[in-house]
C-alpha cells in the first residue's frame, strides 16, 4: 500500500495501479481496511487515468469495504449524507 501512495504522490500512474493491485491481491479477503485503500488507491489512478468507467468500480468497491470496515467516513460523500 505504501508503495501505492508512493507512486501517486510522484503522478507514476502505471506503479500505482501495480501496487494497488498487489497489495490487493495479498490482503486477506476479510481484511476490508486493506482492500478498501487498494481499492481507493485503484479509483483515483484509473480516474486520473481518463478510464471513469474502471475509477467508478474502483471506488464503488472502496465505500464497500469501508462500510463492511464500520469505518467510513463521512467525507467521502456517502449518499445518505447531506
Amino acid at each position: 500500500m505504501h508503495r501505492a501512495a508512493l507512486a501517486q504522490i510522484r503522478g507514476d500512474v502505471p506503479a500505482t495501479v501495480e501496487h494497488a493491485q498487489r497489495a490487493r491481491e495479498l490482503a486477506l479477503e476479510d481484511d476490508h481496511v486493506v482492500r478498501a485503500g487498494a481499492a481507493g488507491f485503484l479509483g483515483i489512478a484509473f480516474w486520473t487515468g481518463g478510464d471513469l468507467e474502471a475509477a467508478h468500480r474502483a471506488w464503488s468497491e472502496c465505500v464497500a469495504r469501508l462500510e463492511q470496515a464500520g469505518t467510513f467516513p463521512t467525507h467521502l460523500g456517502h449518499p445518505s449524507v447531506g
